[in-house]
């Protein structure tokens, strides 16, 4: 690819994850001139979705400390996806509060839930829990549990 802007690179690295090839989407992010959080979000997200939560996890640290963007709610399902493919309660927890208290900026969304929801149901906990847990549970589709 000559031109290397955030889209279509980021595009790429979608592209190179449908096909499991963590190999290249590393390779491709790197060489990217400017990580911008399209392009954080989109290699973070394509770890956790391929069973590889702790690397997202890693790449998300990364970010945060010198990764010169702000995470944002596309992110944080990427990271609580992470969490969930390692059955990680705690991490999710702490992510999920650290959206409504520590970046007030971003708006705790659906998928948010969904993935809360995922967790639960994943380690055998999902019940009367998920109903207190999730005030908004309403708005999430009956299809996405």
């Amino acid at each position: 690819m000559p031109e290397r802007n955030t889209v279509s690179w980021s595009v790429l690295i979608q592209a190179y994850a449908r096909h499991s090839r963590l190999d290249l989407i590393e390779r491709a992010f790197w060489r990217l001139e400017d990580q911008t959080v399209v392009a954080w979000s989109s290699i973070i997200q394509a770890f956790a979705q391929k069973g590889h939560g702790q690397q997202a996890l890693n790449l998300f640290r990364l970010m945060e400390l010198d990764g010169g963007a702000s995470p944002d709610e596309i992110t944080f399902v990427g990271i609580l996806t992470a969490c969930g493919h390692l059955g990680d309660l705690k991490e999710a927890l702490r992510q999920f509060y650290s959206v409504t208290t520590d970046r007030k900026n971003l708006a705790i969304t659906a998928e948010h839930y969904g993935c809360l929801i995922d967790i639960l149901a994943r380690l055998g906990h999902l019940g009367p829990i998920c109903l207190r847990a999730c005030p908004s549970s309403r708005t999430v589709p009956l299809g996405s549990l």
